[in-house]
């Protein structure tokens, strides 16, 4: 799972460099999503409220891996540290108070 949380961040680095380019050329070619294959263009000079569409398309279409990936991470993260058998768990104090107040209520 961790592979596909750094492959969601990397796929997050190229599409941002794509937009980047788009943005400083001022040509925004973006393909529809859905089964119609179909490229939109737009030119910032030509179609200024088309590209800054497009544009807005692109960011967000860049943004949202990195949202799932680092989602991702943190779940595999806290799932870490509340394994007992994983070498991140930080629940042994938890795990020792919750043994002497066992041995105490035993002794009773």
């Amino acid at each position: 799972m961790k592979y596909l949380a750094y492959g969601l961040i990397i796929l997050t680095l190229l599409l941002a460099a794509q937009a980047v380019e788009q943005q400083i050329t001022g040509r925004a070619e973006v393909s529809s999503p859905g089964r119609s294959f179909r490229i939109n263009v737009a030119d910032r000079d030509s179609k200024p409220e088309e590209y800054t569409n497009l544009m807005t398309y692109q960011w967000i279409r860049a943004i949202l891996p990195a949202c799932a990936g680092l989602f991702l991470l943190y779940l595999i993260r806290r799932s870490d540290r509340l394994d007992p058998f994983s070498p991140h768990f930080q629940g042994n104090a938890a795990i020792d108070d919750l043994s002497k107040h066992l041995e105490d209520q035993n002794k009773r």
